[in-house]
């Protein structure tokens, strides 16, 4: 139930006081001045005319006129609650533009329209947008008459407008009859620009939008014959029905106003003392400001550097074809951004944007600037000029190294003939067979320390995941290859985790842009299933699963091993309560917060639970790395936050 307040008797009471009287009369009547001041002295309020083309501001002598700008925002009715929001309301606020500034913010100058219960979506909050118009359609033509007022005892007339909305920008787009903050063609409210150029900073390139047609577009909507043709109108054009349209001074690309508060006090301040200063508020060693994390983009390898740098150098005259960017499109974003950092270029932004950054820069330079010196050795076979070929990986690839580009030795005759060179060898565990065909057998220590290194930030992340849980699940119960992929949620990095820590690169290759999730569900399936010897076992490891190692048989796979557990060698210290604690749902979400970085007090917090204190957990989990497991808690989070750092930094 929604209760809202009259606009005419609360104007009115406000008019018994001459103070508003008198500061509605002088507000509009000054020169416009150069630069501005205040809202007068802009040029929105001036183009608005009345039925005759006549400026509506001022006004007679005889009228008061005023310009009520306005803001809605949801909050929480019972006060921020440290678990959370839980509750919604969302209210209306107008704000007398013709008060100085004040006391124009006063509790008692400000109109508080009323409140819908939670947070309407989409359309929803038109009924309550209705009220108000109707308000200030009357307050338009012919306007109210007021009996009495401060300094009119015989009464006067009123005369009211509603513009603009100061909002932030979701409330501003949802009242404006616009979808998603984060759409790709629809993004901005004012321009034509869309998502991909959104690092665009010339006013020249931003085509303002249409008015006359967004009110087209809008009442298309609103004379829809169904439900399904306004959702279909909505998606092609991104604008909806407002009541607002019906003000006839109501200008959608003008009257919407990004407010301060979050645009610049919550956030590019924020960003710049946290970012850029790099000023954090720390109290007894705990840090209580949000950290803003560099994104983390780990060098790729040669192989997809030398099959991007081959697109790039084919292009016909510098031009990538469509085909060649979405080819360059489908690439990791490790490797788009690394591109653009070696050659100077922007690299923030999306992928497309990155995609653009380059096709940009390849028509202003020739086909022989077109590649880095640190990428040494066979490149990517050529394309033809359409671009249209599948670029294909080198017959061999090199390693990183801090950060640049390092290719091993040639291979031999030998290791050529089988399309392997020495680097890719050495890189297969003891248990993989160089033909490609695995052959399931437990790793070794050194070899699953050198795999868990080789995980990239994101595919540690990944692999720490509630997704990964149900992945491995799939796997053990060897469910179909379709329902490995749909656990993905389309996050690639899941299966490539899986594929370097099980050692199986020989049978897929990970570097290949080409190379599908279905392909990797396909030979960690059949891996899985090679392994299992008709035993359903379950997952041992540093916070994964929930069973101590000792219910499975642990004679190795023929015995049924699981292949999907991380090796015992990681419990092989611990005692049988510290066991059970590593594989506790504590455990994960441990691994997860210093996969994150995040501060050692919620390293902490994750780590306790009801069995046992966060210490217990956490000196388990620093024996399980080798590393010293003395001390308090805190001590502990902050030894393995470093740990963690050197390895997946």
């Amino acid at each position: 139930m929604s209760v809202f307040h009259d606009f005419r008797q609360w104007l009115g009471r406000q008019l018994s006081r001459q103070i508003i009287e008198e500061s509605g009369e002088n507000a509009f009547r000054n020169m416009r001045r150069d630069p501005m001041r205040r809202e007068a002295d802009g040029t929105r309020l001036s183009e608005i005319t009345d039925k005759d083309g006549v400026p509506w501001l001022p006004g007679p002598i005889s009228e008061l006129r005023f310009v009520f700008s306005w803001s809605n925002d949801g909050w929480n009715p019972y006060g921020n609650k440290l678990s959370g929001v839980t509750q919604t309301s969302t209210g209306f606020w107008l704000v007398n533009m013709a008060l100085p500034i004040e006391i124009r913010y006063l509790e008692e100058n400000m109109f508080y329209f009323g409140a819908v219960p939670g947070k309407p979506n989409g359309s929803r909050l038109n009924p309550t947008l209705e009220l108000l118009v109707d308000m200030f359609v009357r307050f338009w033509e012919p306007g109210v008459w007021y009996s009495r007022t401060a300094k009119h005892p015989a009464g006067r007339l009123i005369r009211a407008i509603l513009v603009p909305q100061i909002s932030d920008v979701l409330a501003s787009r949802q009242v404006a009859g616009r979808g998603a903050v984060n759409l790709k063609k629809h993004f901005c409210l004012f321009c034509l620009l869309d998502r991909d150029h959104i690092e665009c900073s010339d006013p020249s390139l931003f085509v303002p939008r249409n008015e006359q047609q967004q009110r087209h577009f809008a009442m298309l909507w609103k004379n829809a014959a169904s439900e399904d043709e306004r959702k279909s109108l909505a998606k092609t054009n991104d604008i909806r029905y407002t009541p607002l349209y019906r003000l006839p001074y109501h200008r959608a690309t003008l009257d919407n106003i990004p407010e301060s508060l979050h645009l610049f006090f919550e956030f590019l301040i924020q960003v710049y003392v946290r970012h850029c200063l790099r000023v954090h508020l720390v109290v007894d060693g705990q840090e209580l400001s949000e950290v803003i994390k560099e994104p983390k983009h780990p060098r790729p390898s040669p192989a997809s550097v030398n099959a991007a740098l081959q697109i790039l150098r084919s292009a016909p005259d510098g031009v990538l074809s469509p085909s060649a960017e979405r080819k360059l499109e489908a690439m990791s974003e490790d490797v788009l951004f690394h591109l653009c950092k070696d050659f100077g270029l922007r690299y923030a932004g999306f992928k497309r944007q990155l995609v653009l950054n380059l096709a940009e820069w390849r028509r202003t330079v020739s086909a022989d600037d077109a590649q880095l010196q640190s990428v040494v050795g066979p490149t990517a076979p050529a394309l033809d000029p359409t671009g249209e070929q599948e670029p294909t990986a080198p017959p061999f690839q090199g390693s990183v190294e801090g950060g640049t580009y390092m290719v091993d030795d040639a291979p031999s005759e030998a290791d050529t003939a089988s399309g392997l060179s020495v680097s890719t060898m050495d890189s297969y565990p003891a248990h993989v067979d160089t033909s490609g065909n695995p052959t399931p057998e437990a790793p070794s220590i050194a070899d699953l320390t050198l795999r868990l290194q080789s995980l990239s930030y994101e595919e540690m992340t990944s692999l720490c995941s509630r997704d990964a849980e149900k992945v491995r699940g799939a796997l053990n119960q060897s469910r179909k290859t379709a329902t490995v992929t749909n656990y993905c949620k389309g996050n690639k990095s899941i299966l490539v985790a899986f594929v370097k820590i099980l050692g199986i690169t020989s049978a897929v290759d990970v570097t290949d842009p080409r190379l599908s999730m279905a392909a990797m569900a396909k030979a960690l399936k059949s891996y899985s299933n090679a392994a299992a010897s008709g035993i359903s076992p379950e997952p041992v490891g540093p916070g994964i699963g929930a069973q101590d190692s000792s219910s499975t048989t642990q004679s190795g796979f023929d015995a049924g091993a699981n292949v999907l557990k991380l090796e015992d060698a990681w419990l092989a210290n611990l005692t049988t309560k510290e066991r059970q604690l590593m594989q506790s749902p504590q455990a994960a979400a441990v691994s997860e917060h210093l996969v994150k970085g995040n501060a050692p007090a919620t390293i902490v917090t994750a780590a306790r639970s009801n069995a046992a204190l966060s210490t217990d957990l956490l000196q388990a989990y620093c024996k399980s790395l080798g590393i010293a497991s003395e001390g308090t808690a805190l001590v502990l989070a902050e030894r393995l936050k470093a740990y963690a750092s050197t390895r997946y930094s």
